[in-house]
């Protein structure tokens, strides 16, 4: 999913390393005056930092544009929990004593899956049953790209044949054709979140399941229709109604917000929604007294607060307002590994820094829609060029303070064993990097670098062509590690005639042009990267795969379909899709940050940073 790191928000379901410990990280930076106020410290409340990234999505049926670790992992889960629960302290797996059911028992033709529910309740006493598994599957038969984990043809909905109530708490899922079975668990299984039959209304005044879309069967949805523009066609069934209804709940209209109403107020997390600012879409939360699971809430409280720039967060934890939040890398001395924090070196008594692993990789979309991207992109002489430009290892060492990992395929940047036997085809070297350029026939000697070749230098790519590209990203000021590197990343370029026009903008801004697919008004943009979450098989089909609502820069490939979809038919190694995906450069790969934070010492219970974004605050006690 997308999540936030210490420096920047990093995309899909999604992301680079947040430390999410049972503590909030911080995000990207923007630039503006902070919002927030100075809070008291009240005793057995967590105070928890939020930067720049704010609550905007409650409803755990995400789009694209809103998948992101705040609105997932921090606000969505804490009260509203997944079939089956991944990542525990430094652990990515799947955790059964926190699912909500037991492990699928898979069929000998590996078709069939049986899930168990365990009987736990909702905090309005019904039970989470079969039929509230049912009622995510409608949904996402009914509006499946409203998603932003959905991939067309593949995992839910789209292999799903059938499904059969066997009885209350007791599910089968038949697929149209045998899975991978630690594939469909951890990245089509993990995506399902039970809902609650309160949520299938219509109206505000409508009684528990009036809507109709909970007890239908899943053969009895009608499949989403699509224009020819391939946007989705809302038809009058049920599901179409109240997925139109809970949509328009789960995010803020109109200035207002819909975060506090009632319908949102069945849980069966450990965590229950206190109170919602429309403000700044920060939340509070406190423990759900009816919660089943093992491991009950210990804090009184949960408060976010929200800041515009990481120097006010800093300034919060030293006036002592926070319990947990983000540092620069330059605040502590440097890392001794990756995954590991050195000592603070600002004034902060009472805390100590911590780092973590991450289970995913940073980059920047490339836009390469057939239509409206630059042919420049298209080539891929001009991508090799522009990732073996790049000398990722000293932007780690020198901006990052070694809070990083270089990265040069979509399998996790840091201690993945997917990736032994990868090779990085196009390791930095400017020398190298003008080599493809000149190969492929421009004037690298000259910035911008221009086309010679009489033919032409590609694809759409005329004789005499300028070699010059545009590049949007969320801006944290330009003294900020994330604006440092991309400013070092242009002279790099510069040096072997790719002339890159930085463009510094609000995540806003980012989120709406590189998310939703709008592709007229930039060539490279940067939204973070990926961490490989709730599940953590990190097969690639939600950010490469044709068509996938991930697949932000439009990238398209039938050698790189066959490969993802190898990996998730069958039990085969990630390495053949993972070796190509770095020989084609998709994406632009970046170094991949592991971030820094503050947390306080007398904090108790804390689990180390969890690599997939597993925040587990009910671990905590002050």
């Amino acid at each position: 999913m997308r999540a936030s790191n210490l420096r920047r928000i990093v995309a899909t379901g999604v992301a680079a390393g947040s430390l999410t410990m049972g503590l909030a990280a911080s995000a990207v930076t923007t630039s503006g005056a902070s919002t927030s106020t100075r809070q008291a410290h009240v005793s057995g409340t967590l105070n928890a930092a939020l930067v720049a990234t704010k609550m905007r999505w409650i409803w755990p049926y995400v789009p694209a544009y809103r998948f992101t670790v705040t609105n997932v992992s921090k606000l969505q889960m804490p009260m509203y929990r997944p079939l089956y629960w991944f990542g525990k302290g430094d652990s990515i797996n799947v955790q059964p004593d926190l699912s909500l059911a037991a492990l699928p028992k898979a069929s000998s033709d590996l078709k069939t899956y049986t899930i168990n529910l365990k009987g736990w309740k909702w905090s309005n006493g019904e039970v989470i049953s079969a039929r509230n598994v049912e009622f995510w599957l409608n949904i996402a038969k009914s509006h499946p790209g409203d998603y932003g984990g959905y991939v067309p043809n593949v995992g839910i909905p789209d292999r799903v044949a059938s499904t059969q109530i066997v009885n209350n708490t007791t599910i089968k899922i038949t697929m149209k054709s045998a899975q991978n079975p630690n594939w469909f668990l951890y990245n089509a299984l993990a995506t399902i979140t039970p809902m609650p039959t309160k949520w299938d209304v219509t109206s505000d005044s409508g009684a528990a399941g009036s809507g109709g879309c909970s007890n239908l069967a899943f053969t009895a949805v009608p499949e989403a229709v699509y224009d020819d523009n391939g946007d989705l066609v809302s038809g009058a069934s049920a599901c179409d109604r109240v997925f139109n209804f809970l949509s328009d709940k789960a995010t803020p209209t109109g200035g207002a917000s819909n975060n506090n109403d009632a319908i949102w107020k069945v849980y069966n997390g450990p965590w229950a929604l206190d109170s919602y600012n429309t403000s700044t879409y920060t939340a509070r939360f406190v423990p759900n007294a009816k919660y089943d699971g093992p491991v009950k809430a210990k804090l009184a409280a949960i408060q976010f607060h929200w800041y515009a720039t990481l120097d006010d967060q800093i300034l919060a934890l030293k006036a002592g307002d926070l319990d947990s939040g983000g540092l620069n890398t330059t605040d502590v001395t440097a890392a001794p590994k990756p995954g590991k924090a050195g000592n603070l070196k600002i004034s902060l008594p009472g805390f100590h820094a911590v780092s973590g692993g991450f289970w995913g990789y940073d980059y920047a979309y490339l836009n390469l829609d057939r239509a409206e991207g630059t042919p420049l992109l298209k080539s891929l002489a001009v991508r090799k060029a522009l990732v073996a430009a790049i000398n990722q290892a000293g932007i780690v060492k020198t901006i990052d303070n070694g809070y990083g990992v270089p990265s040069c395929s979509p399998l996790p940047a840091l201690n993945d064993t997917f990736a032994k036997g990868l090779k990085c085809k196009y390791p930095y070297s400017a020398k190298a990097a003008k080599g493809y350029l000149t190969a492929a026939g421009w004037d690298a000697t000259q910035t911008p670098a221009v086309c010679e070749k009489a033919s032409g230098c590609g694809a759409g790519i005329p004789k005499d062509t300028q070699l010059k590209l545009d590049f949007k990203y969320i801006t944290g000021g330009v003294t900020s590690p994330f604006d440092r590197m991309v400013a070092t990343e242009k002279q790099q370029w510069a040096a072997v005639g790719i002339d890159v026009k930085l463009i510094p903008t609000t995540e806003a801004v980012v989120s709406n042009d590189c998310l939703s697919g709008t592709y007229s008004n930039w060539d490279i943009c940067e939204y973070g990267g990926w961490v490989y979450s709730p599940g953590a098989y990190p097969s690639g089909e939600q950010i490469l795969l044709t068509g996938a609502a991930g697949n932000s820069g439009n990238y398209s490939d039938a050698t790189m379909d066959a490969k993802i979809l190898q990996t998730t038919n069958s039990n085969v190694s990630l390495l053949s899709y993972a070796q190509y995906a770095a020989d084609q450069v998709p994406v632009l790969y970046q170094p991949s940050s592991l971030g820094v934070s503050a947390v306080r010492n007398s904090l108790k219970g804390i689990l180390p940073p969890n690599p997939i974004s597993a925040y587990m605050p009910e671990y905590i006690s002050k």
